[in-house]
Parts: C-alpha cells; sequence; structure tokens
C-alpha cells in the first residue's frame, strides 16, 4: 500500500469540504433543519442574554467559554474518529453542530453552573440535565437527521455530560482561589 503524502490528504481534504458545500447549498440551506438550528442557536443565546446574572457575567462568560472549548474539542475528536457526524450544519466548512457545542450545551452550563451554586445541587442538576440531553435532546436530533450515530450509543454520552462541567466548576474554583491570594 503506497504511503499518502501530505498534499494527498490535502488534496482529500479539499475535496471533502467542496463536497460537504455543495451538499449544504442544495440539500441542508433554508431546511426546516437548517432553520431549526438558526432559531436554537439564536434562541438559546438570548435565553442565555435575559436569564444571566449580569453581576457574574464574567465569572459565566469565563465558564461558558471553557465549556465550549471543551464541547468542540470532544466533537472535534468524536466526528473526526467517525463516532458521529452531522446531516444538516448551519454554516457548511464546520464539521461540528455550531449551534449545540456554541449555543445549546453551552448555555445550558452557564445556567445550571449560575442557579445551583451548592455542589449536591450542582451535581443533581447536572444529571437531570444529562439525562435530558442524552436520552432526549440526542434522539430528537437523530430522529431529525441532524445528528447520525457511527457506533456511539447516547448512553456513552451521558456520563461525559455530567463530568465535563464537575471539572470545569474545579478548575473555576482553583481559579478563584488563585485569584484571592
Amino acid at each position: 500500500m503506497k504511503m499518502l503524502s501530505i498534499d494527498d490528504l490535502i488534496y482529500d481534504q479539499k475535496r471533502s469540504t467542496s463536497l460537504r458545500i455543495q451538499h449544504w447549498l442544495h440539500i441542508e440551506l433554508f431546511s426546516w433543519q437548517w432553520w431549526l438550528m438558526v432559531i436554537v442557536w439564536f434562541g438559546s443565546v438570548l435565553l442565555w442574554w435575559r436569564l444571566a446574572d449580569k453581576k457574574r457575567i464574567k465569572e459565566l462568560l469565563l465558564y461558558g467559554f471553557m465549556s465550549a472549548c471543551v464541547i468542540t474539542l470532544l466533537d472535534d475528536i468524536g466526528s473526526e474518529l467517525g463516532a458521529w457526524g452531522y446531516g444538516y450544519n448551519v454554516i457548511p466548512v464546520f464539521n461540528r453542530l455550531m449551534p449545540v457545542d456554541f449555543g445549546v450545551l453551552s448555555v445550558a452550563y452557564m445556567l445550571t453552573y449560575q442557579v445551583f451554586k451548592p455542589w449536591k445541587l450542582f451535581i443533581a442538576g447536572h444529571i437531570l440535565l444529562a439525562f435530558v440531553l442524552a436520552f432526549v435532546a440526542e434522539p430528537f436530533a437523530k430522529h431529525s437527521g441532524v445528528y447520525i450515530q457511527h457506533g456511539w450509543s447516547n448512553v456513552y454520552s451521558f456520563p461525559i455530560y455530567i463530568a465535563m462541567p464537575i471539572v470545569l466548576r474545579l478548575i473555576m474554583e482553583q481559579l478563584f482561589r488563585v485569584e484571592n491570594r
């Protein structure tokens, strides 16, 4: 078997991107799924703005930014490894679900972080949120053709939806300790 050069890989990537843009232009753009994602994206951001504690806005945005970074990293890894993919995207050149990565999930994590301050409530809130995300939102996205699983199961998502915000909160608490020294 011939080893592929970096030029071969770049060529294949360009071809894949071109095919993805063609698919987006002819199938995804302005479909009901596309409109739903646009509405969900902007709706989640507007909801966050309406409900966010403006006195804690820097703290919430830091937590949200860290959430979005980790979510995007995990999304990129999973889609790159072929565990899942997306049948519809708001923007064709990103192989991730932007309205979820930078909208729904980040907003849900920020609002849960804001509302559930004691650790026990924080964990309970995230267990409930993880259940809704893994066993309600993911199946809906799958049923609508937006989210396509390839060997991935919602059961795998559930503990990740719980563990990630816990780790991020521990990081936030460490940052506060450093800041207060």
